[in-house]
């Protein structure tokens, strides 16, 4: 049963997106073209950590998961760095989070000293 959901899922994805977007600003392509680095990067680091495995704590348990996530949390910014225009989005993700930052850390105009 999980495998014919799972499989389902994944045959109605891109249909589904392609319904979502009908009638939109947004295009399948513009779609698809936006999460490729993301879904390079996932694969990439998911390939790497099952490499890695057999130097994974064999004890199943928090060591083992927190091992583990951080592993592919560091192979997944190296592949996210190495995908084409990699390194230019991790800029302006970082641009975008300082100032995310500065403007929550200023009082708004309607705050009371």
């Amino acid at each position: 049963v999980a495998i014919g959901y799972a499989a389902a899922t994944v045959a109605l994805a891109l249909p589904s997106v392609a319904w979502c977007v009908s009638g939109t600003s947004l295009t399948l392509g513009g779609f698809l073209r936006a999460g490729t680095r993301p879904t390079v990067a996932s694969l990439g680091a998911a390939l790497a950590l099952a490499a890695a495995a057999p130097l994974l704590p064999r004890e199943v348990g928090s060591v083992r998961l927190a091992v583990s996530f951080l592993a592919y949390a560091a192979c997944f910014l190296v592949a996210w760095l190495a995908t084409p225009g990699g390194a230019g989005a991790a800029r302006e993700f970082a641009l975008a989070v300082r100032e995310l930052r500065l403007r929550a850390a200023r009082p708004s105009p309607g705050d009371r000293p």
